[in-house]
């Protein structure tokens, strides 16, 4: 069994947060162009990054990691 631990993904929820009218109320405070710059990588996750993990922890390439959280947040914990 593994875990996946997604960052900030660009899902309507957020996208839907950051276009509202207070951004200062987030619990992730300011707008995806400022968030992003704490963020290693350079910017959020679509989820299509998020998949691609899960795809690749269901193949067989995978077979031999068992019992790992994988965090795919962009380095932003790092």
């Amino acid at each position: 069994m593994n875990t996946v631990c997604p960052g900030t993904t660009r899902t309507p929820m957020v996208t839907d947060a950051w276009n509202g009218e207070d951004l200062s109320a987030l619990p992730v405070a300011g707008s995806p162009e400022t968030f992003r710059l704490g963020i290693p990588l350079g910017r959020i996750a679509d989820p299509a990054d998020i998949a691609a993990v899960n795809a690749f922890l269901i193949s067989d390439a995978s077979r031999h990691i068992t019992m790992q959280n994988i965090v795919a947040d962009g380095g932003a914990t790092f």
